[in-house]
């Protein structure tokens, strides 16, 4: 059984995530995976066993594994990565578009020891981050519906831009509730290979960092919504680039290294 051993970072000493599947059904502008599908050794180096890898998050103590990709949904492996995961005692979560949330994946899903998901909203947002209702974000926003109504705590996210506005923000939280998400994280893309394809509203100053934080601070004031806010603004240690020595992923190598946008100086 082969997988691909690639995975990105996350901050966190006990947290580790692991790319089980490089390809994806969308291909939203915002995406830094793209940036490695064109560095083949990173994707196409297999291994033929699990244990490795399980080894490598057993040295660096890590207890928790998001799962992730590309669409890790894709990947015929995540049953089976699930269960081993599990037999070794980590928890998990997954991060995902929220396509293949069928109510029969769901199903599936419920068996196991998965209760987290993490889903990415600005695959239907326009330029101003707000949420885009038609034919093309029918799967997302069924998906997450489908995921709340079998009692997965789902958490939505998406990608501040340059020209997001307090009213985008709020209708971002107001259709989290609706869809009965637990909470919403607003991320500040401060790494520099994530625009390098991508458009220059994506990097962000922080002066327009400040003003977006007040405006969540005057939304949670005004409202109070029933989901918890939460603004994710890395704390980069150099040339604003997230990966620092309290992330981890796992590498080409199958041991836990650093940040591979660090690691192949995609900056």
């Amino acid at each position: 059984m082969e997988i691909n051993n690639c995975c990105f970072s996350l901050r966190g000493y006990n947290k580790a995530c692991w790319i089980i599947e490089k390809s994806c059904n969308l291909n939203c502008e915002f995406c830094f995976h793209s940036q490695f599908g064109k560095r083949e050794q990173v994707y196409e180096k297999r291994v033929n066993e699990y244990s490795k890898i399980i080894s490598s998050l057993k040295k660096r103590n890590i207890k928790h594994v998001i799962l992730s990709g590309g669409e890790p949904l894709l990947s015929c492996d995540l049953f089976n990565i699930i269960s081993l995961l599990e037999a070794h005692g980590f928890t998990i979560s997954i991060s995902t578009n929220a396509t293949l949330a069928t109510h029969q994946f769901c199903s599936r899903l419920k068996k196991t020891s998965v209760e987290k998901l993490t889903v990415n909203l600005a695959a239907i947002c326009d330029n101003d981050g707000k949420i885009i209702e038609d034919e093309h974000s029918i799967d997302i926003i069924n998906g997450i519906r489908n995921l709340t109504s079998n009692g997965f705590c789902v958490t939505l996210n998406n990608i501040l831009h340059t020209s997001t506005t307090k009213e985008s923000l709020l209708q971002n939280i107001e259709h989290g509730c609706q869809w009965g998400a637990k909470a919403i994280s607003f991320t500040v893309p401060v790494c520099k290979c994530s625009c390098e394809t991508s458009s220059a509203n994506y990097f962000i100053s922080d002066q327009v960092v400040q003003q977006l934080l007040l405006y969540v601070k005057e939304i949670e004031r005004e409202i109070a919504p029933k989901i918890n806010i939460e603004f994710n603004y890395p704390n980069c240690n150099s040339d604003r680039c997230p990966a620092n020595d309290e992330i981890y992923g796992i590498g080409t190598d199958g041991i836990l290294s650093t940040c591979l946008v660090k690691q192949y100086q995609l900056t």
